[in-house]
């Protein structure tokens, strides 16, 4: 028998054994396959550096919302702080409601009036009709009496002036019956022609009266839709200047609203630089005052913002004589809120400063959000491709590249989609290569490498 000493040992030994086989086990398991990746080259070309300029955010639109009209406030849409969404195709968002019911009575009181001369006019143009009718018929009929006395006056005057057989009374008679019939014609032609004349005045002034009518009530509508003071645009109300049961006067601030999508950032270049600022503008591809800009912001540390060259103010400041160049960046939503706010420090670079040869890559080789900006380069080695993770310095952006400062060289290949989930020094897979276009001014590799040593 063994001793209790010897079973502990066998135990042990036993259970060493076991943990052991499962650690084997677990080294056993078969190696991740290679990540499937598309790469890109990276080119060098005689670009400017670029300088990074100091500047702040601020709303690419600014306006103060006043009131059209005196009135008390009855409702508050929104305070400081809120944002309004304008919806396309639907009426802007309102901001203040202000009473309403004293011109709701005007209101109502101008569309009765209205649709009582509407209701005159079309009276006066469907009874007309059957007067004028009525005239007519009495006009005929003195037309057909002036036609009778006029034989029975031929008849007369024959049998007088031949026969004898009529007397002079008779005869006077006839003449006399005739200038009546003749008189009673001409006066139904003219109150025919009266009629004419007063129902045209008549029908120009009902129709006047309605043009007046529907004037006054949309005069009134406007003043009604006056009493909703809305928002222009998008925007966040960033200060307040009513609160509920306040008397408004006209032309008072109730709001003012700031665009926060896009955000502009406010730059001061020296005056040397705006021309050749001028000039990347002009080559740029689209033709028009808008090239990729470079903007990080000091409070997303890390991060960095692709902005857009939007305009360059021809007013220098005269102290310090530099130019004031408005940048503007997509600034939309993360959850209910928006990362960017106005009045944050920003710094932007701009394509200025003398040429020089500069390494550059395409934009989605960036992998952002780290302490610096990254690219990964498919690394060769013994083993096949691999991910070396290379931090770089950013330069200017020129269309869809853009400068960048490190351990790179135009004889390398860097990862431009699936660089997001690579570790480093994981196997890769080229599933394709994406060609770039070199910009125009490109230099070839070995004059832009030599002229990189003589510096």
């Amino acid at each position: 028998m063994m001793s209790p000493l010897q079973r502990t040992l066998v135990a042990l030994l036993v259970l060493g054994g076991s943990m052991f086989s499962i650690g084997s086990t677990a080294f056993a398991q078969p190696a991740q396959p290679p990540a499937i990746v598309v790469v890109s080259p990276v080119l060098e070309s005689e670009l400017p550096l670029g300088a990074s300029f100091v500047g702040a955010t601020e709303g690419a639109r600014v306006t103060v919302v006043g009131s059209a009209v005196d009135g008390r406030v009855r409702e508050m849409f929104a305070e400081e702080g809120d944002e309004i969404t304008y919806v396309e195709g639907e009426p802007s968002p309102p901001l203040v409601q202000l009473k309403t019911e004293t011109i709701e009575r005007e209101l109502d009181a101008a569309k009765a009036e209205l649709e009582n001369r509407q209701l005159l006019l079309v009276e006066l143009e469907q009874s007309h009709p059957e007067d004028r009718a009525l005239l007519q018929a009495t006009h005929e009929e003195a037309v057909a009496s002036v036609q009778l006395a006029q034989r029975k006056f031929d008849l007369t005057e024959a049998l007088y002036e031949r026969q004898g057989t009529v007397t002079k009374e008779q005869y006077d008679e006839a003449i006399a019956n005739l200038e009546i019939a003749k008189q009673r014609q001409l006066a139904t032609a003219a109150e025919l022609r009266r009629f004419d004349a007063i129902l045209q005045l008549r029908l120009s002034q009902l129709q006047s009266r309605v043009t007046a009518q529907e004037a006054e009530v949309s005069k009134l509508e406007d003043q009604l839709s006056k009493h909703t003071i809305r928002a222009p645009f998008t925007g966040v109300v960033v200060r307040q200047g009513a609160e509920i049961g306040d008397w408004v006067a006209r032309g008072q601030v109730v709001a003012e609203i700031v665009e926060l999508d896009p955000l502009e950032i406010r730059v001061f270049v020296p005056e040397e630089h705006i021309a050749s600022l001028h000039n990347y503008l002009t080559n740029a591809e689209d033709g028009e005052a808008s090239a990729d800009v470079l903007v990080t912001v000091d409070a997303l540390p890390g991060e960095a913002m692709i902005g857009r060259l939007h305009r360059i103010v021809p007013q220098a400041d005269p102290r310090s004589r530099s130019f004031p160049v408005l940048i503007r960046v997509d600034n939309p939503r993360v959850g209910a809120h928006r990362r960017l706010g106005t009045g944050m420090l920003a710094r932007a670079t701009l394509p200025v400063g003398a040429p020089g040869p500069r390494t550059l890559v395409p934009k989605d080789a960036l992998v952002l959000g780290g302490r610096s900006p990254i690219v990964v380069v498919a690394q060769e080695t013994a083993d096949g491709l691999v991910a070396k993770p290379v931090p770089v310095t950013l330069g200017t952006a020129v269309g869809n590249l853009i400068v960048v400062q490190g351990e790179l060289s135009a004889n390398q290949r860097v990862v431009v989609e699936g660089n997001e989930r690579l570790r480093p020094g994981q196997t890769l897979q080229i599933l394709s290569e994406r060609a770039v276009d070199p910009p125009a001014t490109s230099l070839p590799a070995s004059e832009a490498t030599s002229s990189g040593t003589d510096q």
